[in-house]
């Protein structure tokens, strides 16, 4: 922007699986398939003190002026146009593309898998209500890159970026796995070798004064790139990564064509949390639009139109834990990524 705020893209390559976990189902630790910024924020934080001192970075986290978005896995696509291998190490031709989430509105027909899948937008999207018509179930989980002007759109599996491994805990005095210590159990993580973008947004105060410290210290954010370890188990052979900084190309500004006139499409591609009247947080769809014209300075309403959604969205619930204190935190209930 004309403030100079920036944006340095991360790529992390998972050099051993990494597990962040999800929620815990009987004797299984379920992970997920992208790093959540919470993650990688702390190392960003860590970094950046060699050039600026602690409490700057913290009031710039907390007054939005550093902000660290999801890390989403690599889709790689043949340079030809053709798709790569997803599972395995991808061919040296192919390129990789930050992939988001696949939209709630996104609906493929019901049987199909694989590269056979066709997406539908049910925003724009009617399907044959006829008898004997093909029937639509509505996308669940997986990445998309969309397309651009020398792209198609590609989509990815989140299953291919799983492995299941199993552990056990030996009590002393058996001498072989028992529940009293944990017996045994198994993580979901995400396997080694993955790729993952994610992008670290400076702006504001903190961005101008990054800027000085940098050239003062003559130092770049190649200081961001190192190896490193996430996620939980790091003392397990889980979690080691190496990230790598690199500034994004300038990106020119382009006009977009609607489908209609007057028409708002908003995309998610982070959980949002909202309050209600009540001051409790809440998934419902009213809020987020109530809080865009708010924002924006206008009237919206949702578009009134037969056979055609208006909103497709799905609630999210974040329960954590504080180690420090020992205790829960509060649940963060919000508007799914992807709506």
């Amino acid at each position: 922007g004309d403030g100079g705020d920036f944006a340095l893209q991360l790529s992390i390559e998972t050099l051993s699986p990494l597990l962040v976990p999800h929620r815990i189902t009987g004797n299984v630790v379920e992970g997920r398939d992208f790093i959540p910024g919470n993650v990688l924020l702390p190392h960003v934080t860590t970094c950046l003190q060699e050039i600026c001192p602690q409490e700057h970075i913290l009031a710039a986290v907390m007054n939005g002026e550093l902000c660290v978005s999801h890390a989403f896995p690599a889709l790689f696509e043949q340079k030809g146009g053709a798709k790569a291998e997803k599972k395995g190490k991808p061919a040296e031709t192919a390129e990789a593309r930050r992939s988001l989430p696949v939209p709630t509105s996104f609906f493929t027909e019901k049987g199909a898998e694989g590269d056979s899948a066709q997406f539908f937008n049910r925003l724009f999207f009617q399907p044959a209500e006829e008898k004997g018509a093909k029937q639509y179930k509505g996308a669940r989980s997986g990445w998309f890159a969309p397309d651009g002007k020398d792209h198609a759109p590609l989509f990815g599996d989140a299953r291919d970026l799983k492995i299941l491994r199993t552990h056990n805990s030996v009590a002393d005095a058996l001498q072989r796995p028992d529940e009293s210590v944990g017996g045994v159990f198994s993580y979901e993580a995400m396997r080694q070798g993955a790729t993952f973008f994610s992008e670290v947004r400076i702006c504001g105060t903190f961005a101008k004064n990054l800027r000085e410290a940098l050239q003062q210290k003559g130092k770049g954010l190649e200081i961001l790139s190192r190896i490193t370890a996430l996620g939980t188990s790091r003392k397990d052979d889980y979690g080691l990564v190496r990230i790598s900084a690199r500034m994004p190309e300038k990106c020119p500004v382009r006009e977009v064509p609607l489908h209609e006139k007057n028409i708002l499409v908003v995309f998610l591609e982070s959980d949002v949390l909202l309050r209600n009247e009540a001051l409790a947080l809440s998934g419902h769809p009213d809020l987020l639009r109530r809080a865009l014209a708010t924002q924006l300075g206008v009237e919206l309403e949702w578009r009134e139109k037969a056979g055609v959604l208006s909103t497709c969205c799905r609630f999210e619930r974040v329960d954590s834990w504080h180690s420090g204190w020992a205790l829960p935190r509060p649940s963060l209930v919000g508007v799914q990524k992807g709506g």
